[in-house]
């Protein structure tokens, strides 16, 4: 079994989407947070879940707004709660400072050391040493180990066509936090084997998650009940969500396709 992911998210849960990779506003955050606590007042129109749900967020996107602060907010969510409140979008965004310079993004470097594959399962799912390659992505920092994965297969072609590598974040001891929509790194376990996988993960209106293909092929149409993992478990607890064993191991953060030959890594820089 690869020690690339060896470590098990004990529990998921739906995250503030302040707190995912996206574009970000420059807004005025104790405006929009007057206008969310004058719509879902006592007497007022929205409950918080509804603003929520109204807003395209998830149902605790207002209450983590008001509990966690502005973090980085999307632009899409500041569009949507203006829109719900029937406000109009100027009241919530600051101009912008004379002059500024966009803030330089950082790069992170990669050493793509695994491959994640649907239908196949493997005693060990590393790359050989000596075929093993660096990518560069466009990212900032992150708490927590991060891996790259190349796919292969096609059970994820619409989204990760073959040959696409990842970056990816293992979700043990990192900040990460997983949310309806995600796209993450899967591990089954049976008779000795692993695989290892792509998968997007929704959160069903019921309150359970369930893993997802995004394929034209017929045989990756199924989706893969998970269920409602323990919300309390400690990091280094075990929890078995499915008869499988299923566990999601990682958080996909860039993915990037290469159409040059990649430079291999010699085997004593390993």
């Amino acid at each position: 079994m690869s020690t690339a992911f060896a470590g098990f998210i004990p529990a998921l849960r739906v995250a503030s989407r302040t707190q995912i990779m996206s574009p970000v506003v420059n807004i005025d955050f104790e405006a929009l947070k007057r206008a969310i606590i004058e719509e879902t007042a006592p007497g007022g129109p929205w409950s918080k879940e509804g603003l929520s749900k109204a807003a395209g967020g998830n149902r605790d996107l207002v209450r983590d707004l008001l509990r966690k602060g502005s973090g980085k907010l999307r632009a899409d969510t500041v569009v949507g709660l203006a829109k719900a409140m029937k406000r109009d979008l100027a009241e919530f965004v600051l101009a912008p400072v004379a002059d500024e310079a966009p803030a330089a993004r950082s790069t992170v470097r990669v050493l793509v050391s695994t491959i994640v594959e649907a239908g196949v399962w493997r005693e060990w799912d590393e790359l050989p040493p000596d075929d093993r390659y660096w990518v560069s992505f466009d990212d900032e920092q992150v708490t927590g180990q991060i891996i790259g994965a190349r796919v292969e297969g096609r059970s994820m072609e619409l989204r990760f066509p073959p040959g696409t590598d990842l970056e990816c974040v293992l979700l043990i001891g990192s900040d990460e936090t997983i949310e309806s929509g995600d796209y993450v790194i899967v591990a089954r376990h049976r008779a000795g084997l692993v695989e290892k996988t792509v998968k997007r993960i929704d959160l069903r209106e019921d309150g359970n998650w369930e893993l997802a293909c995004e394929s034209t092929l017929p045989e990756f149409q199924e989706r893969i009940f998970i269920g409602q993992p323990d919300f309390f478990a400690e990091p280094e607890d075990e929890v078995a969500i499915t008869n499988d064993e299923i566990r999601v191991v990682a958080k996909v953060r860039n993915a990037k396709q290469s159409f040059v030959k990649r430079r291999r890594v010699p085997i004593y820089s390993i």
